[in-house]
């Protein structure tokens, strides 16, 4: 937990090739998965989203904007106005199910997440969820009568 394989990049993404190729539902075709963006960082040389590439692994960059992907899998974690929840999250999902509920928030801004817990998964799902952004419902405050202080007395 929170360390990964620890295998080169090119191992990774022939592990994922062969994850893919053993589906028959995803034999043959060309997966864009979605990554966080620093796997697209040159400033050391080729990236790691090239070195996979090269492997037949192909990635997008992930939306990093982390508040406003904490307000996705929030909202998706709710249910719609149907009653009808927008992720669903199965038991075979065992670190999901291991690490999500257990995040707490970061004490140096509370409106993330603490990104030095274990906060992968929940990192992947917010890229998912900000490649493919709902709309956050519109919640409606019932107008307040204006209170007034000379009714309220002589009343």
């Amino acid at each position: 937990p929170n360390e990964g394989v620890r295998w080169e990049p090119g191992r990774i993404a022939r592990e994922i090739r062969k994850a893919e190729e053993a589906d028959e539902n995803l034999r043959g075709r060309r997966i864009r998965g979605i990554a966080d963006p620093s796997i697209f960082d040159q400033s050391r040389g080729e990236s790691v989203a090239q070195m996979m590439e090269k492997e037949g692994v192909f990635f997008e960059r992930g939306d990093n904007a982390r508040i406003a992907g904490k307000m996705q899998v929030h909202h998706r974690l709710a249910f719609d106005a149907r009653r009808v929840p927008m992720l669903y999250v199965f038991d075979s999902c065992r670190d999901f199910l291991r690490t999500v509920p257990a995040l707490c928030y970061s004490s140096g801004n509370i409106e993330d997440v603490d990104t030095a817990a274990e906060d992968h998964i929940y990192d992947e799902t917010r890229y998912v969820c900000m490649a493919y952004p709902v709309e956050q419902p519109r919640v409606e405050v019932p107008k307040q009568k204006k209170w007034d202080f000379f009714q309220a007395i002589c009343h």
